[in-house]
């Protein structure tokens, strides 16, 4: 999510992937597992490192792995592709475990491994998927034989000394250990929400539509050079109606295809204490229906929620921004599909493990058959631990019929950023549909002026004057590329390019995005929420925001006006789109023909213009190594939806249809 600035190899695999974690020279008697921390996998330096009090306790999550991933993998090919005879054919929960999760004896052997060693078990994942433990610092080392310190910077958690390892007997039920938190001394397993997210607003020097006001219009604007007289203002932010009409969702919803009948969940860290009613009246200010009792669900966190400790220890997580996260995913899937329920699935805090935890708590519980999935991290940061445990639970979702979408990120191909061209996970994951970003402009009617990719570059405009052309330079954009781990799935084939799905040599690999919609924060959505002001008030305030985490639940809502029309679930949806590949109901991204530019003003203290008010000139659809063309690229994948005949031909393909 953005909201003021835009925020190894190759694998050749057929169907399954083979994630390793434990090596030859393991001792005889024990079996190395890794650790994910809230800064990956790893060790820590032993020498010198701080030391933990013999009583600080923590909490622990044990992934299990599945029984026969590669069985897993080939249903989840038959049940998500349109020309087989087993399409749409999915598994309950229920079943998936019985089929694929580890045996109950062998979870059995665990959980008494665990209680003798002194842990103590507070959940089992209905799916037999993780075995949750809280313990002392003390008992945690004894049991897995390693010694732990206090993570590196400002995060929380702990990292080993040396790899945890487990008795050999166990090596089949214990994938990786992660989501290993301290726990404050004598804290209760309740939620305790931190304060709102601090007050950002910006100046009013804005468009209600692309094109409706310029420079010269405002006198705020006098710095701006002559040359840029007539460049529009940034639009004050996009409204529900609008994007409808820019996506071609009106006309649907207008006949009653708004959604109804259909869940879409959110996932994101922590639990937003003013979503619904900020939900309720932005909803009334822009004239949308506003919520039916029971419409948004917010589930309470599955166990303690770390968020207080992480707010009060400053962590990089930063609950707030979480909260205008939550804000953001159910707006934009109230505005586009407005009769759909959603169901707000909070993760107990932001480590990766925890995120995907949320996730398979929405195949446990069976609580939709569609996900929106904000979050995203540089492939290249990840190890096979990190993989292992979220693939089979992307797997496991799609034999149920659960879609999942997932942003691209917004550092377009992540060379400027990370000084490597990468992906980011869980978007390039095979069984994941990858959701990219574009810069949009739209008219006061909601008519279509231009859709581009979303790469923009920025430059301050200063005494009227434009800085240095140094200054102009990329800012941010929606994420894309092609996986080093990941081969290129069937469904890809015969699409994607060659010289993208083999930038970098060799067997093809999957390329990212799947397809996108408007991402850019310059172009963004207006939203509307509670912030926290200096003076200690609390106060709603309408912004506009962005990123590929809008463009994540806006798709995710044009799916469920496609699960209405279908009258059942579409389940993993990539292969179908691409199927849909080169018709009407995708608007091809081509790049521009000529270049688009807007001025953007924000105050330098982000609530008011006693700090001064800076400008800035941003300019669209700057090309990295990732673009747009005619078919499929690498920055908008298949496009972005044209909702009505999207809608239409994905209503058409029946289940168990050829």
């Amino acid at each position: 999510m953005r909201r003021r600035r835009a925020r190894r190899r190759l694998v050749v695999l057929a169907v399954a992937v083979t994630l390793v974690v434990a090596t030859a020279a393991t001792a005889q008697t024990r079996w190395p597992v890794e650790l994910i921390t809230a800064t990956g996998a790893g060790v820590a330096d032993p020498d010198g490192a701080e030391t933990l009090p013999a009583d600080a306790e923590a909490a622990l999550t044990i992934n299990l792995p599945l029984r026969d991933l590669a069985a897993a993998e080939r249903l989840a090919a038959q049940v998500s592709d349109p020309a087989d005879p087993g399409y749409g054919r999915f598994l309950t929960q229920a079943q998936f475990t019985d089929r694929f999760a580890i045996r109950p004896d062998l979870l059995a052997r665990l959980r008494d491994w665990l209680s003798h060693e002194g842990l103590t078990i507070t959940a089992t994942s209905p799916s037999r998927r993780w075995v949750r433990v809280r313990a002392h610092v003390t008992v945690l080392e004894r049991a897995f034989r390693t010694t732990f310190r206090p993570a590196p910077s400002a995060t929380v958690g702990w990292v080993p000394s040396r790899p945890p390892t487990v008795p050999r007997e166990l090596a089949g039920a214990v994938e990786s250990l992660g989501g290993l938190t301290p726990l404050d001394p004598g804290v209760t397993e309740t939620t305790v929400p931190g304060p709102p997210p601090p007050a950002f607003r910006r100046p009013d020097i804005c468009s209600p539509a692309h094109g409706l006001r310029r420079a010269e219009d405002d006198p705020r604007t006098r710095q701006v050079p002559p040359s840029y007289a007539g460049t529009p203002l940034a639009v004050c932010g996009y409204t529900a109606r609008q994007l409808r009409a820019f996506y071609g969702a009106s006309a649907l919803t207008a006949a009653g295809v708004d959604g109804r009948g259909a869940t879409v969940a959110v996932i994101g860290a922590y639990r937003s204490p003013t979503l619904e009613q900020d939900t309720q009246r932005w909803a009334a200010r822009q004239g949308e229906p506003v919520l039916r009792p029971g419409q948004l669900r917010v589930l309470p966190p599955a166990r303690f929620s770390y968020g207080s400790a992480d707010h009060r220890n400053g962590d990089a997580c930063d609950e707030p921004s979480w909260y205008t996260e939550q804000t953001m995913d159910v707006e934009a899937v109230h505005g586009m599909a407005p009769g759909a329920d959603i169901a707000v699935v909070p993760a107990v805090s932001c480590q990766l493990s925890d995120l995907y935890e949320a996730v398979q708590r929405v195949l446990d519980e069976s609580l939709a058959p569609i996900v929106s999935c904000t979050f995203s991290t540089p492939a290249d940061a990840l190890t096979g631990a990190d993989l292992a445990s979220a693939h089979a639970t992307f797997v496991q979702a799609v034999v149920q019929g659960v879609g999942l979408y997932a942003s691209s990120g917004d550092a377009g191909d992540n060379l400027i950023r990370r000084g490597a061209r990468t992906v980011t996970y869980p978007a390039a994951d095979p069984w994941v549909t990858a959701v990219g970003g574009t810069s949009i402009g739209v008219s006061a009617t909601g008519a279509r002026i231009f859709e581009v990719g979303w790469q923009t570059a920025a430059s301050e405009l200063v005494a009227r004057r434009r800085t240095t052309a140094a200054s102009d330079a990329f800012d941010a954009g929606g994420g894309g590329g092609v996986s080093r781990t990941f081969a290129q799935p069937a469904y890809q084939k015969g699409v994607v390019p060659a010289d993208v799905s083999q930038y970098f040599g060799g067997t093809p690999g999957r390329a990212v995005p799947d397809l996108a919609a408007v991402a850019d924060p310059t172009t963004g959505y207006l939203i509307g929420q509670t912030q926290l002001f200096p003076d200690g008030r609390s106060t709603y305030v309408e912004l506009r925001v962005g990123g590929t985490s809008l463009a994540t639940p806006l798709v995710a809502a044009v799916m469920a006006l496609a699960q209405q029309a279908r009258g059942i679930p579409l389940g993993f949806a990539a292969p179908a789109l691409y199927r849909l590949a080169g018709t009407p109901a995708f608007h091809d991204i081509v790049p521009a023909p000529h270049t688009i530019a807007v001025i953007t003003a924000s105050y330098r203290n982000d609530r008011d213009p006693s700090g001064g008010t800076q400008l800035q000139l941003r300019t669209f659809d700057t090309a990295q190594t990732i673009h747009t063309r005619a078919g499929y690229d690498d920055e908008t994948g298949l496009g972005t939806p044209d909702a009505r005949p999207l809608v239409m031909a994905l209503a058409r393909q029946a289940a168990g249809a050829a």
